[in-house]
């Protein structure tokens, strides 16, 4: 049962996107946040097999620099320049991070 509520609101997710012409559109960014880690991952792969430029930031990645690859400041700078589509993430992105290009 658990699985079947899952799967019916990736498929929600996946409309809203065909909806919202990000399939078509790569210029447009999104940016989803998530109270948990597994589902951050979850995400991430199913938006990446869906062919989004997807990146991640959680609690477990050190806040570091924007060139260094690896960290919360350079997948935030990745996603301000479009190198990222798709931005996935736990509350840690709220911390320390200007997320306002969103």
């Amino acid at each position: 049962m658990e699985e079947a509520r899952v799967e019916a609101k990736l498929s929600k997710l996946k409309l809203v996107l065909q909806n919202e012409g990000f399939f078509e559109h790569s210029d447009q960014r999104l940016l989803l946040f998530t109270e948990f880690k597994d589902t951050l991952d979850y995400l991430v792969e199913k938006l990446t097999s869906w062919g989004f430029r997807v990146g991640f930031i959680h609690g477990g990645m050190k806040a570091g620099t924007r060139d260094d690859p690896g960290t919360r400041l350079y997948v935030e700078q990745q996603f301000k320049e479009a190198s990222i589509q798709i931005l996935v993430a736990t509350e840690a992105a709220g911390e320390g991070i200007n997320l306002q290009s969103c």
